[in-house]
This record gives structure tokens, sequence and C-alpha cells, in this order.
């Protein structure tokens, strides 16, 4: 199996993170190879070239290679490797309603808070000078964080977690949206709740150890 990968994307964040925190990347019977794609400039622009190549034109950063099986989009992945590996645990588990509701929260981070409020604010803030950026996308932006703050809380009145009162890959996708929007700058957690689950997830070693890695 191969991952090609890149180190400021926040998708290919949480696939190593998950990833880590279920032990795959360092299984001796199946082992991953990783191919880092280069933060910039030519080299990553080459690195690119040759993942699609080999993996098809549409593929995007993180793309798995597994023999003839390619698979993009950071979810899947994620899936994929804990099925193929046949992982059952507490942070992704087989029952389907557990299943189900963490599958819930990380459709909420990709497309609640990563489409709609980290890309926009990428866009807006890393991507555009300070005089041509919109702050009308940026002030809708941070009205949906807002509100999806609020489901956070809502959620964190009854579990410690987002889906239990255990860490699970529903937490991966929110609480790195939400680490990534704090380094930019962005829209941050207030609610005391989102505040205290948000430091219990980004004190993990996994986590810990990725952003070392990656900083």
């Amino acid at each position: 199996m191969h991952l090609y990968t890149h180190p400021r994307s926040p998708w290919c964040r949480k696939v190593d993170w998950a990833f880590a925190e279920m032990g795959i990347a360092h299984s001796p019977t199946t082992p991953l190879e990783t191919t880092l794609v280069p933060a910039e400039g030519d080299a990553m622009k080459e690195a690119v070239r040759a993942m699609k190549e080999r993996c098809g034109a549409h593929a995007t950063l993180p793309t798995l290679v597994d023999g003839d099986f390619v698979l993009s989009e950071s979810s899947a992945i994620v899936f994929y490797m804990a099925d193929a590996r046949g992982h059952n645990s507490a942070f992704l588990p087989k029952a389907p309603k557990e299943r189900a509701r963490i599958m819930q929260w990380d459709r909420i981070g990709d497309i609640t808070l990563g489409a709609n409020v980290l890309s926009p604010w990428l866009r807006n803030t890393t991507f555009l000078g300070a005089g041509t950026r919109d702050e009308a996308v940026l002030a809708k932006a941070r009205t949906t964080f807002e509100a999806t703050e609020a489901r956070l809380a809502e959620a964190l009145g009854a579990h410690t977690f987002l889906a239990s009162d255990s860490f699970t890959f529903a937490d991966v996708g929110p609480a790195h949206i939400l680490a990534m929007l704090a380094r930019l700058d962005g829209p941050r957690a207030k609610h005391p709740a989102v505040e205290r689950w948000l430091s219990a997830c980004l004190d993990r070693p996994a986590y810990v150890t990725l952003a070392n890695r990656l900083a």
C-alpha cells in the first residue's frame, strides 16, 4: 500500500492523525509506504504530476494506492484502511449505530467546518492579500463557525467527546480544523465545554507527535 500526503493539507493531517490512533502506519503485516509531497514550488508540482500519472488525473491529496485500487478523499481512506485491517475499537467501531454517529460528525467537520469555514478563510487570508480579501466571506464563515460551535457544545453536554465518552474518529476532523483556524488567526472556540474538549483532543500523543513533525 502507498499513501500520498502533503504536510499542509488539513485532509492529509486528518488521515495521518487517524492512522496514528489506529496504529495503521506501523502494521508489520501490511506495510504502508508514504510519499510526502513537498510543501510548495516546482518540487511539489513534479510530485503531484507523478502522483496523477500513477493514480489518474482526478487523484487529489491524500490518495491511497492498494494494488490496482486507487482511493482519494480522507474519510474514505480512513474507513477503507480500518476495514481492510480488521480494525474494531472505540476509536472506529464496526457497530452500525456507533459508526453512523461518528460518520455524522466527520461530515460536519469536512463540510460545515472544512468547506464552509476553513476553506474560505484560507482563500481570503493566506491566498489573498489583505487589500483584496472579501470581508463578507470572512463574516459568513465566522457566523457558520459560531453556529457549529453551539452544536458542538450541545453534543458535549451529553458526552466527554462528540460521539461518546471516548475519543473517536468523530473528534479528529473537527478538532484539527479548529486547531488550524486558531493558527490562521481565524474564529476560535469560546464555549468552555468546546475549549475543554479541544484541549483534550490536541493533548493526545498521536496529535502532539504529528504537530511536532509537521511544525
